[in-house]
């Protein structure tokens, strides 16, 4: 799986219609189809306001693992991402590409308490966008 190692800010609308959940749309490192991950591929599942849940498969899968860090414990999971390729990922709220229980707001991930919220869609905030077929 492909995830680009640099962050975008913008409203949730700009980001999706820059990485569509198709793909259809970005190119980036000389390759289209690059998208908004969903709230499962951070490793998180729809439960608003509790700890991300270990998804095997998630970006921040292990996050909290003692000695994830370079055998030091992460403090966050933006602690872990740096530590494990990422660069300048931040504390903050991040974007999925899942739709919220109402049209005005998508799911999203905090990056330095772990919880899944559902902001309105207008806030800025990031995202890392991920490449097909993940």
């Amino acid at each position: 799986s492909d995830v680009y190692k640099r962050q975008y800010q913008n409203t949730w609308t700009n980001l999706n219609d820059l990485f569509p959940q198709d793909g259809s749309e970005a190119a980036l490192c000389g390759r289209a189809g690059w998208r908004m991950p969903t709230l499962a591929q951070y490793g998180c599942n729809e439960a608003e306001n509790l700890p991300c849940s270990d998804n095997p498969d998630g970006l921040i899968t292990g996050w909290n693992v003692a000695g994830a860090c370079g055998g030091e414990n992460c403090a966050s999971p933006a602690d872990y991402l740096n530590s494990n390729g990422f660069t300048e990922v931040q504390g903050v709220i991040y974007w999925s590409g899942t739709e919220g229980d109402t049209d005005d707001k998508a799911w999203s991930l905090h990056m330095l308490v772990a919880l899944v919220t559902q902001p309105l869609k207008v806030g800025d905030n990031y995202v890392l966008p991920v490449h097909a077929p993940w």
